[in-house]
């Protein structure tokens, strides 16, 4: 179980079930529903996409509400659910704040390479926020500390010869 850090004034503060969504036949996600009480309300009402900043169970996160049949949730990643020690069916507790589209975390290391090289700041500040933070994302999951810092440097190697580090882009079979 992580380390939970001491509540803050939130603006939004709620608790929800964990469940699956299922997607077509075969994809399904852990996800938090939004409340309907919350949700009746701005900018919820609007349907869009919405990143926050908070806690969830005590522990930091940054997520999306996103949008499935009119209703927003957030997603859960298996080892997101581990660490706030949660299953299908647990309740968990969400503090947050709504946060701009433009808001990227980013990780030491790679705020420390950034800092080094303006060759790989310039290539960073060319990127989208969503771009940014998939990057991000990339360095964030590797657990050593050594080599999240070079995967940071490997990464925006990568930008400063133009290559835009991201998954394969799938092609479709008919």
């Amino acid at each position: 179980m992580a380390t939970r850090k001491t509540t803050r004034a939130f603006r939004y503060e709620l608790e929800g079930l964990l469940e699956e969504l299922k997607i077509g036949g075969t994809m399904s996600y852990w996800v938090v529903f939004l409340p309907a009480l919350v949700a009746a309300k701005e900018p919820f009402t609007e349907l869009r996409r919405l990143r926050m900043k908070g806690l969830a169970n005590g522990v930091p996160v940054a997520m999306a509400w996103q949008l499935s049949g009119g209703r927003h949730y957030v997603m859960f990643g298996r080892a997101l659910a581990k660490k706030l020690g949660v299953v299908l069916g647990s309740n968990v507790t969400l503090a947050f704040d709504l946060v701009g589209d433009d808001v990227v975390d980013v990780p030491p290391e790679m705020r420390e390479a950034l800092r080094q090289e303006p060759a790989w700041r310039a290539a960073w500040k060319k990127l989208t926020p969503g771009k940014q933070r998939g990057i991000a994302h990339m360095v964030k999951s590797v657990k050593d500390p050594e080599r999240r810092a070079q995967r940071a440097v490997d990464l925006l190697r990568d930008l400063e010869r133009g290559v835009v580090p991201g998954p394969p882009r799938r092609t479709r079979t008919m």
